[in-house]
């Protein structure tokens, strides 16, 4: 179930990556897709991998000034990209 810390969180990677964080239009506008992928999670395990990835590829754009004016598609293209790493199941250890 998406809760209000995970739209806070949506609202915050948006921010983060449109041109202009003070047009709420914009920053709603990026935020859709976003939120739309967290949604789509089956379960609520891969709900908390999602919200980690979120959080985590945020945090590698947040600072990163170039990375102003990302669409939400590009960002979420790195979301995926991280997603498929750290969704894959965990590996046997070698004996």
């Amino acid at each position: 179930m998406i809760t209000h810390e995970d739209r806070q969180a949506v609202l915050a990677a948006a921010s983060a990556i449109v041109t202009d964080p003070s047009s709420a239009i914009d920053v709603v506008v990026a935020a859709i897709p976003i939120l739309t992928w967290l949604q789509a999670a089956p379960d609520e395990d891969d709900l908390k991998v999602r919200r980690e990835v979120l959080e985590r590829h945020h945090a590698n754009c947040y600072f990163v000034a170039a990375k102003r004016g990302m669409t939400a598609e590009e960002f979420l293209s790195g979301c995926s990209c991280l997603y498929g790493f750290a969704a894959e199941p965990a590996t046997p250890e070698a004996a």
